[in-house]
């Protein structure tokens, strides 16, 4: 699930999932991204550390990466999973914080997402944010219950959206 509003301005980027995380770090070295949404974030670069803090969250990712990158040409699944750990640091959101503090930020979790819990994956980004700014400045956070795909909340999470979108893209 990526959507990603990108006239001459770039003055949106919104992603979530795997595959819009070279969105989200593009974002950071992109001056003319001026507000951001992130749905249900995933932060593989924190999956080493699930391994302790969540066993079960970590066995999850994995079996995503195995069950959904098989079709992948030129690559395993074991090999983007040996990535992942090798720069896990690099890969993690929390050192997008530096940027994402100084444009407004609205970040989406699920109380029902097991792929990518809050507690796991939105909170040690929204404590650097906040740490980084002094206050969490323009970070809007919001949990729905929903699990990773926001189905079950997909009309309360569009008007969210849209409120956002009003207030700071318009």
């Amino acid at each position: 699930m990526l959507l990603q509003v990108t006239p001459a301005s770039r003055p949106l980027l919104a992603s979530s999932n795997v595959p819009a995380i070279i969105s989200r770090m593009g974002a950071q070295y992109d001056c003319r991204t001026r507000a951001a949404v992130m749905m249900f974030p995933c932060d593989i670069g924190r999956l080493p550390l699930w391994e302790t803090e969540s066993f079960m969250t970590s066995e999850l990712v994995k079996d995503f990466f195995y069950t959904h990158t098989a079709r992948l040409k030129g690559t395993s699944s074991d090999h983007l999973l040996s990535e992942v750990f090798a720069n896990a640091d690099r890969y993690s959101l929390v050192h997008l914080a530096p940027r994402l503090a100084r444009i407004p930020l609205y970040m989406i979790g699920g109380t029902k997402d097991y792929y990518a819990p809050p507690a796991l994956n939105c909170a040690p980004l929204k404590e650097a944010i906040e740490k980084e700014s002094g206050s969490g400045g323009s970070l809007f956070y919001q949990e729905f219950p929903a699990g990773h795909y926001g189905a079950e909340s997909r009309g309360e999470i569009s008007r969210s959206i849209l409120s956002f979108l009003t207030r700071y893209y318009s």
